[in-house]
């Protein structure tokens, strides 16, 4: 708990706004029943009562309907527009990870009718950092996740109305995902000054001219304090430029004189990354220096005018020197609205020229470059045209966003980094693919807890959630299709003899489940068509074609509606033609990789298959994204008795797109 003298100076953050501070000031247990809560977001942009979480997904109504919008080139959405009298409180937003995106969105807030802005930012220095360039720490003001997650807490109230938008100036679209979280107040202190903030950039700075990090402003008001952003043009120590704060007068010599810019943020001989709660450098790296200052327990009020600014100096043999650097600012100070507008903010192509570099086309993330990633997309989507690839850092995975026009639409494409897979495309705001997921294929059904092709395993295997059912198809004598996998009835029924030199009705006599155990007895050889029943609408299935005629396996095929995405193994070269050509491709062949492990270029010329084939022993997550890479999806075969979870789990993590094993229930 505070004690007497440092809750005196927070109170004093702004004479009026105790009421805005309630929550820091006073115990949590006390119940302020003259506050409303509210909250606004893409699922609720009105924040009425009531009124959110009504869009729907794939899930339904109120299913995670509208977490998100893409703003495309030059377009403005509204974060908030409130009537009355309230405070914003907390503001979170998160939106892609990129120097040029986060100096590319411009924040704008207007406090109660005011027509030119109180608050004019590009979104990533309002939220904490310079150059565009994230790093996690806490402060009073900011708290910032290692992947631009944004959270800002100083208090902005407004007395008849409070309007923020964000302009996307870039000439890229950008994904944005924010909250807004405010009271309603049943009474605001007469005095309580509103929130502005401006950003400055002067690339390089004037030499024997300071930097301004705050124009002068004329009335009263409370200054907060700056994040400042340094790009230093010599090798020499840039950090000797002294804060002046000019108030209420002040011409030629300034009220508060500094030592020094790391002096001003609290550290000392030299700038090193140390972040604290009032003060601090959040970024000292390849030049780049981002660094903060807020005087929240010290405060810096003005009663006629203000002007606060900063020297450029450095060390020299016979002393100190002049130079010049690059300085950024975004400055923040509570005044009464009306207030006079805020000086012009630099043009695009000024806030972003000479930031980091994002992510250069010869580096990567993941297992796969950012060019791989374009390739991706481009056998996805034929003919499109990508004209960028970045960096989309989400939901904890490494993806790319790769965008760019096909047939004159736009397009927007994520992109998984480390299993080397598309997983969404967005063609004018609309979505025209989505990666299905994982696909599990039971071989054989579920054969560790039903006995092989029967429809025992076949029902336990959809039971147990499989995508796929892989099924070995052969003919009796009489020309009828049975599942069974081995050519001859001895090893799984109590009978013996060849497939094909048998009727139905003679298979049919023989036990098919005895030798699994007691609990089967009785289960029979399936035709095919009890197998497709056995699948309904739950499962497709993979034909491992066997002496079939693939005619009869087309016909019955099309019979329970299995129209398209039925997979086919067969080693018999004329059989797999044939099925592929009579399904108009419908059966997608899974050639087997036997012209050669990495000989997909002969694979794709024979069959231009849509998958390919992976056995085990010739696995590798190499190999899987040259599959990928080759616009196919990979097959991988991990069926056996052992290690099961361990193949399947490193199947998954290279990025297979089908696994086909024994032991669905792992």
């Amino acid at each position: 708990m505070p004690n007497r003298l440092s809750l005196s100076l927070i109170l004093v953050l702004i004479p009026t706004l105790a009421p805005a501070l309630a929550v820091e000031t006073t115990p949590p247990y006390l119940i302020d029943t003259t506050q409303t809560p509210r909250s606004i977001s893409f699922e609720n942009p009105t924040g009425g009562k009531g009124q959110g979480g009504q869009a729907a997904s794939n899930l339904g109504v109120g299913r995670k309907g509208s977490p998100a919008k893409t703003l495309e080139p030059g377009e403005v959405v509204e974060l908030c527009n409130v009537e009355g009298q309230g405070i914003i409180r907390h503001i979170w937003i998160t939106t892609r990870n990129e120097p040029e995106n986060l100096r590319g969105l411009v924040l704008r807030a207007y406090w109660d009718n005011q027509e030119h802005p109180s608050i004019e930012c590009p979104l990533g220095d309002f939220l904490g950092f310079s150059h565009g360039k994230v790093t996690s720490y806490d402060s009073a003001v900011h708290s910032i996740g290692p992947k631009a997650a944004m959270n800002f807490w100083l208090p902005m109230p407004f007395r008849e109305r409070a309007r923020l938008t964000l302009a996307n100036e870039r000439p890229t679209n950008s994904r944005l995902y924010y909250q807004i979280d405010y009271t309603l107040e049943e009474e605001l202190p007469e005095n309580a000054g509103s929130l502005h903030a401006l950003f400055r950039r002067e690339n390089p700075t004037t030499l024997k001219q300071d930097f301004e990090i705050l124009p002068k402003r004329n009335g009263v008001g409370r200054y907060i304090g700056c994040l400042l952003g340094v790009r230093y043009l010599e090798k020499s120590w840039w950090g000797e430029g002294e804060v002046k704060v000019y108030l209420d007068g002040d011409t030629e010599f300034p009220t508060i004189c500094g030592t020094g810019s790391e002096d001003y943020v609290g550290l000392s001989w030299g700038i090193q990354e140390a972040t604290q709660r009032y003060l601090g450098c959040n970024l000292n790296r390849e030049g780049y220096v981002s660094m903060y200052r807020w005087h929240l327990p010290d405060p810096i009020v003005w009663k006629e005018d203000i002007r606060v600014t900063i020297q450029q100096l450095s060390w020299a043999p016979y002393g100190y020197d002049e130079r010049q650097d690059d300085w950024s600012v975004a400055t923040f100070w509570y005044e009464p609205v009306p207030s006079e507008p805020l000086p012009t903010l630099p043009s695009y192509e000024e806030r972003t020229a000479d930031l980091p570099q994002s992510n250069p086309l010869h580096e990567k993330i993941g297992k796969i470059t950012p060019i791989e990633a374009a390739h991706l997309v481009e056998s996805q989507l034929p003919r499109c045209d990508v004209a960028e690839v970045s960096v989309e850092e989400e939901l904890g995975l490494p993806l790319y966003s790769v965008r760019g026009e096909v047939n004159g639409d736009r397009f927007e494409a994520y992109v998984d980094a480390e299993r080397s897979r598309v997983l969404s495309i967005e063609r004018d705001g609309e979505e025209v693919y989505r990666w299905e997921g994982i696909l599990i294929s039971a071989h054989r059904g579920a054969n560790r807890l039903a006995p092989e092709n029967t429809a025992a395993a076949i029902r336990r295997a959809v039971e147990l959630g499989a995508n796929v059912v892989e099924m070995d198809v052969r003919q009796t004598r009489d020309g009828h299709l049975v599942l069974l996998h081995d050519s001859t009835l001895n090893r799984t029924t109590d009978g013996s003899g060849a497939v094909a030199d048998m009727t139905l009705e003679e298979i049919r006599k023989y036990d098919a489940g005895s030798w699994f155990s007691e609990e089967f007895k009785g289960e029979k050889v399936p035709t095919f068509d009890e197998a497709l029943e056995a699948l309904g609408d739950h499962a497709k299935p993979d034909i491992d074609l066997k002496n079939a005629d693939p005619e009869k396996v087309i016909d019955a095929l099309r019979a329970h509606g299995f129209n398209e995405g039925v997979t086919l193994y067969c080693n018999d070269l004329e059989k797999r033609r044939a099925m592929v050509e009579l399904s108009d491709g419908g059966v997608w062949p899974r050639p087997k990789t036997s012209l050669g492990k990495w000989d997909l270029p002969g694979i794709i010329e024979e069959w231009d298959p849509p998958l390919v084939n992976v056995e085990w022993e010739e696995f590798s997550e190499d190999f899987i994204k040259e599959i990928h890479l080759a616009g196919m999806k990979a097959f991988v075969n991990v069926h056996s008795r052992h290690d099961t979870e361990y193949k399947m789990i490193a199947a998954m993590e290279a990025g297979a797109d089908y696994i086909q094993c024994d032991q669905v229930d792992v």
